[in-house]
């Protein structure tokens, strides 16, 4: 392989120092040869450039010679046992970068304008409708056709002509420029409404779906919501959290109950909300966290009323929590806060007593938060965009999530140095991304399957950017 291949990535080219100090480091024997590999790479000038599933590595050297380690999967260390990200100021943004994808033609695409992202995997939304993914790729959940995990992005199969995208856990969703939608990646659940449970590795449409605005991904639920207010949705249905009043798996879409007025919706893993015109929240399914802020622990198979909560501006899900931006850009929280990610060390129940553990069942508003522009949560961390165009964060930071170069959990926001104008933020299981007003995408946090898309495996406490 040599330097003119687009899988060949050279870090010397990009401005950042090979430090082999910095690479994640193993807890198991099987993940030293990978790392063996990698150090290998590192001093030879070049980085691995594929990854199957954690299982493969290959590289190659100065001479061209491919470096290529093969895993037993059932022997690969859980995401878990990985030690946390390094901080390398040097990994700060080069904003005189030029970030555009190149299609296989040459020509280049325009720049990126919508960003999400999955437990492992992240993708982006051009102008022109393309998507491209990266990351963990194990069900398919890039869209590119295969099941090889990507280090940089990489164009979802067919492109669906998107106006929206939409990814959580391992499945990824567009809305299309017809109203339709189509669906990619992780379907045990039925969540990609195709009237099937078989993962799928390039986009498939959702039966019965016409004249919707968006379409929103849950953890193995997803729903959309049409041109009327009303909300569609599928998949699994074990806490209520499709809203349909059962709690039958569907594998098309079903209308959710009593909601006709919705101006957006929000998927977590198990739970599901939606923000109405006149800015009050309703929430369904599983409630063992408090995610649904009505004070109570019982799941719900229908929309249930967030007591309390007016003037929402947006409404946003993490795997239990939920968060709301209120229209004096405060950002309130509920749910799950074992790691700080409601914003809440000691949680306070509905009446005044202690709530469970960390968990808080009533929206709280986070403290030092007074601008915030947009919100978006993650698995266990969440992140607001605020008014001046920079980024804060708090929850759980082990693989340096936050951004902030340390990796303590942290309640109060801390602001993210590096990230640039942010104007949209996307949060995964154990990553964050973000997008600037230039169209760059920066990536912080674990990068184990190279969810960062920078090239590497190299998990980072702050911002890099994304090698397209």
């Amino acid at each position: 392989m040599d330097e003119s291949s687009p899988r060949a990535v050279h870090l010397a080219g990009h401005g950042r120092a090979c430090d082999s100090s910095r690479a994640v480091r193993p807890a198991t024997i099987p993940i030293l040869l990978l790392a063996a590999v990698a150090l290998a790479a590192c001093e030879s000038g070049s980085f691995p450039t594929d990854v199957d599933r954690g299982v493969r590595v290959d590289a190659v050297d100065d001479a061209g010679d491919e470096l290529v380690a093969d895993v037993p999967r059932d022997r690969v260390a859980p995401a878990y046992d990985v030690a946390p990200a390094r901080c390398d100021a040097a990994t700060i943004v080069d904003a005189s970068r030029s970030d555009v994808v190149v299609d296989p033609d040459g020509g280049p695409l325009p720049r990126a304008i919508d960003l999400t992202a999955g437990s492992d995997h992240t993708c982006a939304l051009f102008s022109n409708g393309a998507v491209v993914c990266w990351g963990s790729n194990a069900v398919g959940q890039l869209g590119d056709g295969t099941n090889t995990v990507r280090l940089r992005p990489t164009a979802v199969a067919t492109p669906p002509m998107a106006t929206q995208i939409s990814s959580r856990s391992d499945h990824t969703c567009a809305r299309l420029r017809d109203g339709t939608a189509q669906c990619w990646g992780r379907n045990d659940g039925a969540q990609l409404g195709d009237r099937t449970t078989i993962h799928r590795n390039i986009p498939v449409a959702v039966t019965g779906l016409s004249a919707i605005v968006d379409v929103v991904a849950g953890g193995d639920h997803t729903c959309a919501r049409d041109s009327l207010g009303a909300v569609s949705c599928w998949g699994r249905n074990d806490t209520g959290q499709l809203g349909d009043g059962t709690l039958s798996d569907r594998r098309t879409p079903v209308r959710v109950v009593s909601l006709t007025d919705v101006a957006e919706m929000a998927l977590g893993d198990a739970h599901s909300c939606a923000r109405s015109l006149d800015g009050t929240v309703r929430c369904w399914g599983l409630a063992d966290r408090g995610q649904l802020g009505d004070c109570m622990t019982a799941n719900r198979g229908s929309p249930s009323a967030v007591p309390g909560l007016s003037g929402v501006a947006q409404i946003v899900a993490g795997d239990r929590h939920t968060c709301a931006r209120l229209s004096n850009a405060t950002v309130a929280c509920w749910g799950d806060s074992r790691f700080g990610q409601a914003g809440v060390a000691m949680s306070v129940g509905c009446t005044g007593s202690a709530g469970i553990g960390t968990s808080q069942f009533m929206p709280h508003i986070v403290d030092g938060l007074a601008s915030a522009r947009q919100v978006a949560l993650g698995g266990l961390h969440s992140c607001a965009g605020l008014e001046d165009g920079s980024v804060a964060c708090w929850g759980f930071d082990r693989y340096g999530q936050l951004g902030d170069c340390g990796s303590s959990d942290r309640v109060i926001p801390e602001r993210v140095p590096g990230a640039g104008r942010v104007v949209r933020l996307a949060l995964g299981g154990r990553h964050t991304c973000a997008l600037d007003d230039a169209g760059m995408v920066v990536c912080w946090g674990a990068n184990d399957f190279g969810q960062q898309g920078d090239g590497t495996t190299i998990g980072r406490a702050s911002p890099a950017p994304v090698m397209w």
